[in-house]
């Protein structure tokens, strides 16, 4: 999933947008993965929400936006780390 920076002018998040490719999506997600190996099933399976979630954002910051920004970047971190924190305490309990 791949999105375009919709400022006009240049922001922080404007090289991470125009430089980010599938491959280092697809890093990201293997080493999040590969990381919560050690954590059990509960966080593995955080892990794969966590990337699913965060296509679902990008999705929704593309439908109501035409893409995203610096600041849209941050808080799509801010509500993966959420959602995570929700969902695991969820499985753990």
């Amino acid at each position: 999933v791949h999105s375009f920076y919709v400022r006009s002018e240049g922001g922080l998040g404007r090289w991470m947008v125009e430089n980010s490719s599938q491959k280092e999506l697809f890093q990201a997600a293997l080493f999040g993965l590969v990381v919560s190996l050690f954590g059990g099933g509960a966080a593995i399976l955080c892990a794969l929400a966590a990337t699913f979630f965060g296509f679902f954002l990008t999705w929704v910051w593309r439908k109501s936006l035409g893409g995203v920004t610096g600041d849209l970047l941050g808080a799509s971190i801010e509500l993966c780390e959420i959602f995570i924190i929700i969902l695991f305490y969820i499985l753990i309990t």
